[in-house]
């Protein structure tokens, strides 16, 4: 006697979804691969600057006036009257900035068309602080038998 094999049994499950599933899956894969990566303003904007022996702040001025950056910064955290040369011909904007501040106290961070200057917080021991904290751990003897249930 034959056997006779369930079609349905063998059938794929896959080709099986309902309408809306197939629809769902296809608008989910054309969403996934028509999305792009945009580059910011920050990341394809150049200039070229040619500044000798300028002041910070107559370099930040400059840098707002050729591009649509907006520097933030407070006056106490940057140094404005220290003097800088850049010579740059059509560099983006930010590694000019690691180039000013790279050694100095002041971090960049740009956000969309602005760009925020702060002081580094300080990562060794300053010579202002003369805090001395010890720290004594307690001695503990634990004295007795061990005793198990079996």
């Amino acid at each position: 006697m034959k056997k006779i094999l369930d079609q349905k049994r063998w059938s794929y499950p896959l080709l099986k979804l309902s309408l809306k599933m197939k629809i769902s899956m296809l608008f989910m894969f054309l969403v996934l691969f028509t999305m792009q990566a945009k580059s910011s303003y920050a990341q394809r904007t150049k200039i070229t600057l040619d500044l000798d022996n300028v002041t910070v702040e107559r370099l930040i001025d400059e840098i707002e006036s050729k591009t649509d950056f907006h520097f933030v910064y407070q006056i106490k955290e940057v140094d404005l009257d220290r003097r800088v040369s850049v010579k740059a011909n059509k560099e983006l904007v930010t590694s000019i900035l690691e180039r000013i501040f790279g050694n100095t106290r002041t971090t960049h961070n740009v956000v969309d068309k602005q760009i925020f200057l702060k002081g580094r917080q300080a990562v060794g021991p300053t010579t202002n602080s003369a805090v001395t904290i010890e720290v004594s751990k307690p001695q503990l003897m634990v004295i007795g038998t061990v005793t198990d249930n079996t």
